[in-house]
């Protein structure tokens, strides 16, 4: 009997040990969600990031070197300076020097007039009999690296006179310190009246390089290239071939000068030619801020409405005055 008890107790603790170790488990198998506490409304946030400044896709104009500029010129001014004052001296043999033998002189054709010094001297001897009283004074010069334009005043040839003189723009392609070619220009007025009366001078195109280089748009300034356009500055080294070439530099250009615009201050062109030009004034800013105007001679040739090449000649002193020489 005792045995029998003894049995019936031990069940009965068994099975309570069991129900304990259930409920136990089933306990510890819970999992309890806490919910995050909110942050103090005076507790400081973490800075927020800043995303840093776009760099400009466009490398700034380097400027040329002021003390090479100034150099260019003198060698230029020197060699137009002889040039004009022995014409006012009405002495071929101070002519004679400044010219190579080969020299070409072109006045109505691109074809030149004339294929040496000798036949030059000859033909500049003869207009000086024709018009002994012929005067000339030096108005301004643009340069280049090897060759450069000069701006003549004349008077006392064919019709006009001190108080209304000609306008005459040499461009003198340069070697060895002498002209080895000439070509003359006749500004508009002269050009008209006296080579070919009655006939006007379409300007369209010099007004039209105005309008573009002045739209800030690089594919209007594109429409008036041809698409095998030769395009030079040798000044600046920045040469261009290719209307797609023009547009890309027309929107470096547009973005070292912000707001630029071109004004056509004087024409001239080369009869007989499709060769065209002016004197224009970009406006921009110097280095302060201040309106500054570079004078630059841009020289257009034209074929079908379109430009096939360009040369860019720049005023010197405009050039340091406006800070794209330093």
């Amino acid at each position: 009997m005792m045995t029998i008890q003894h049995t019936y107790v031990r069940s009965i603790l068994f099975a309570c040990l069991i129900v304990l170790l259930i409920f136990t488990t089933s306990c510890t198998a819970q999992t309890i969600t806490v919910a995050p506490s909110p942050i103090p409304t005076n507790t400081p946030l973490p800075p927020t990031a800043i995303p840093p400044t776009p760099t400009p896709t466009t490398i700034p104009r380097q400027p040329l070197s002021a003390d090479e500029v100034k150099t260019i010129a003198a060698e230029f001014d020197k060699i137009s300076k002889a040039h004009i004052d022995a014409w006012n001296k009405h002495d071929t043999n101070l002519m004679r020097p400044l010219y190579t033998d080969d020299v070409r002189y072109y006045e109505a054709d691109t074809t030149p007039t004339v294929y040496n010094a000798a036949s030059l001297i000859s033909l500049m001897s003869l207009v000086l009999a024709w018009h002994p009283d012929i005067g000339n004074r030096l108005v301004d010069t643009f340069i280049s690296r090897e060759d450069g334009f000069d701006i003549w005043e004349i008077w006392n040839y064919e019709t006009s006179t001190k108080e209304n003189p000609y306008y005459q723009y040499d461009r003198y392609l340069l070697r060895d310190g002498k002209i080895s070619s000439w070509y003359l220009f006749w500004g508009t007025e002269a050009f008209i009246n006296l080579w070919t009366p009655g006939k006007t001078f379409d300007q369209k195109p010099l007004q039209d390089y105005v309008s573009a280089w002045s739209s800030g748009d690089p594919k209007e300034v594109a429409s008036l290239y041809d698409p095998n356009v030769i395009r030079q500055d040798a000044l600046f080294g920045e040469n261009q071939q290719g209307s797609s070439a023009v547009k890309e530099f027309a929107t470096n250009f547009f973005s070292w000068y912000p707001g630029v615009s071109l004004e056509l201050l004087q024409s001239f062109k080369l009869d007989g030619t499709g060769m065209t030009g002016g004197v224009y004034a970009v406006h921009v800013s110097d280095q302060t801020g201040k309106p500054c105007d570079v004078r630059a001679i841009i020289l257009l040739e034209i074929s079908r409405y379109k430009i096939t090449k360009e040369w860019m000649f720049y005023n010197a002193d405009s050039l340091i005055a406006c800070g794209w020489a330093q």
